[in-house]
């Protein structure tokens, strides 16, 4: 598993670079289990270098939801922007980018 070695730090950025594998591996769903926004926020951004399907669980045990990432559309221009936007909130010295190629 050399190839997953990352300077992320954040498990956030960490959870979309290892979906990123999971495309790699041609996997054409993925599920992702997080209740962050953020880790939602990075999977709409970074949706077209992730699986065919993806899908994110959220919630508590009590009201668990999946989230079809990959049915919200979204532009490039946009991404763009909720990636600029997220990265001002999240206040990071640096720009934390697990797998961008698609610019």
């Amino acid at each position: 598993m050399d190839h997953l070695s990352s300077i992320q730090e954040e498990a956030d950025t960490r959870m979309v670079l290892h979906a990123c594998e999971a495309k790699a591996k041609v996997y054409k769903r993925t599920v992702v289990i997080s209740s962050d926004t953020d880790v939602l926020v990075l999977l709409i951004v970074f949706y077209p270098q992730l699986s065919t399907e993806v899908w994110m669980k959220a919630g508590t045990s009590a009201t668990q939801r999946y989230i079809a990432v990959h049915k919200i559309e979204v532009s490039d221009d946009v991404r763009c922007g909720i990636l600029a936007f997220h990265h001002t909130l999240a206040s990071s010295d640096s720009m934390e980018v697990p797998c961008c190629h698609w610019m």
